[in-house]
């Protein structure tokens, strides 16, 4: 059941800076085991997004009575899933698969990523769904809003693609090795501008919360 306590709401918010400071920490851990590429970052923003919409089905369906503009809601979370639809098709198939093609370890890796084989993204994204159950139990009463088209998180994502997409375009492109396990001084530049995004737009929506 999809519940909400009004006990303490600030709750909603520490379990926001908790997930955020624990996925720095994963990351950071998997960069010096050499298991974080860019389609890693990717994929796992993508994941983030999908459990706050999946998080905001449940509670268009659980929680109806208590949403104002149903239609609006509704839309919103439609909206998120056809654009995280096509994000998915574009991260697995260019990011995944057609800019490594040279390089079957980075493919390899992509890979054992998307099947849940990668401990520190599976770590990662398991504090993001405890984030999005922290926030479902602990936000205020009556406070029912969908993201939307242009949340941070999607933003971050947005972003984070055209990066991607430059950096592999101007480097990885000519020095696939600049994103291996054998490189780390290269991906952890690579993978900065990344974090530092993520950072950007996640500190500001716990910010902007009341």
């Amino acid at each position: 059941m999809y519940m909400s306590l009004t006990l303490n709401p600030q709750l909603s918010k520490r379990g926001k800076v908790i997930s955020l400071i624990l996925f720095f920490v994963f990351t950071i851990a998997g960069i010096s085991k050499g298991m974080v590429s860019v389609f890693y970052l990717l994929y796992l923003f993508w994941c983030d997004e999908l459990l706050k919409t999946i998080f905001d089905g449940v509670a268009f369906i659980s929680q109806r009575e208590s949403i104002k503009d149903r239609t609006s809601f509704l839309s919103n979370l439609k909206g998120r899933f056809f654009l995280l639809m096509i994000y998915f098709v574009f991260i697995i198939v260019v990011f995944g698969m057609i800019i490594n093609f040279k390089t079957t370890e980075l493919i390899q890796h992509n890979f054992g990523v998307f099947f849940f084989q990668n401990p520190w993204f599976n770590l990662s994204l398991l504090t993001f769904f405890f984030r999005e159950l922290n926030e479902a139990l602990f936000k205020k009463e009556n406070e029912i809003y969908s993201h939307h088209a242009f949340s941070p998180g999607i933003l971050t994502l947005h972003l984070s693609i055209i990066l991607g997409f430059l950096l592999f375009a101007f480097t990885a492109w000519r020095n696939q090795s600049a994103f291996t396990e054998h490189n780390n001084l290269s991906t952890i530049l690579a993978i900065v501008p990344f974090l530092l995004i993520k950072l950007f737009f996640d500190y500001r929506a716990i910010q902007n919360e009341a």
